[in-house]
């Protein structure tokens, strides 16, 4: 059975949340938990696993903050690209037959125009670039206050950077 078909017969069973079980694995607030996907995979890939067994269909990466804009704002200097990729190949891992993974967009970490420093084009081109790293997964957009303001719709997946066939963001620029 394909995702699709799983979706509507039975739904799907996401994770919880990966940042709760990081601070009691030892991160800190001044840490990047996707980092972890390079310094801690095994503690990452045992987070998933967990999840999996307890009954998830879906696993969603360690990638919540691994936007440019964020992780610069965080003074991480490792690639955004293999912070994504990483997180994603950590919980394909471990994924077992009829389970899934999904990548996970969060909070770019900054205001936008007028009340911050990043501009309509930036938001769009950083959202599109880290979906673009995750373009074979499913995603989701967590907690994103800009994706409202953007006026960007989420159908599913990426875009810009990646193939035709799985264009997955619908920008709309609203007045």
């Amino acid at each position: 059975m394909d995702i699709l078909e799983k979706v509507q017969k039975h739904g799907l069973v996401f994770d919880g949340a990966m940042g709760s079980i990081l601070i009691s694995k030892g991160i800190t607030g001044k840490d990047a938990p996707e980092l972890w996907n390079l310094h801690h995979p095994d503690i990452i890939k045992d987070i998933h696993r967990s999840y999996y067994d307890a009954g998830s269909d879906v696993a969603s990466a360690n990638t919540y903050g691994a936007s440019a804009i964020k992780l610069k704002k965080m003074g991480v200097t490792q690639s955004v690209e293999d912070l994504n990729r990483t997180g994603v190949r950590l919980a394909r891992q471990v994924c077992g037959k009829g389970q899934y993974v999904a990548g996970e967009l969060g909070s770019l970490g900054d205001m936008l125009l007028p009340i911050g420093p990043v501009s309509f084009d930036e938001a769009v081109d950083c959202f599109a670039q880290q979906a673009g790293f995750l373009e074979d997964e499913i995603f989701f957009a967590d907690s994103i206050k800009e994706i409202k303001r953007l006026g960007v719709e989420i159908v599913g997946g990426c875009c810009g950077t990646t193939p035709e066939y799985i264009k997955k963001i619908k920008v709309k620029e609203t007045i």
